[in-house]
């Protein structure tokens, strides 16, 4: 079940609040960059990141400590993922001169 969604948009690497149970909906192609922290080492990933099956993840390979910092959600147009813990994220420019802001439909996940 799921409440009336919001429109929102956000800024290229303005960390964000993202509160458990949010579903964000990518109304252009977006990167999200959430804590790899979010994930215990018992955890399967789809227990955290409910994502569309054709939504693109990087994950961390432990090689690269800057890096590996972040899980990367790659968004196309229309797709979807909510997370069951809440965290702090940012988008990530597509460029770099990308300044412009993304927008997302926000809706409330209930169950």
């Amino acid at each position: 079940m799921t409440s009336p969604s919001k429109i929102g948009s956000q800024p290229p690497l303005d960390i964000f609040p993202w509160p458990k149970g949010w579903k964000l909906t990518a109304l252009e192609d977006a990167i999200l960059a959430i804590p790899a922290a979010i994930l215990s080492d018992e955890e399967a990933i789809g227990s955290v990141i409910h994502a569309d099956d054709d939504a693109k993840l990087k994950l961390p390979t432990g090689q690269n400590p800057e890096s590996d910092a972040h899980i990367l959600i790659w968004l196309k147009e229309g797709q979807s993922v909510y997370l069951s813990k809440s965290c702090q994220a940012f988008v990530l420019p597509n460029h770099a001169e990308d300044k412009a802001s993304k927008r997302f439909q926000l809706t409330r996940v209930e169950g």
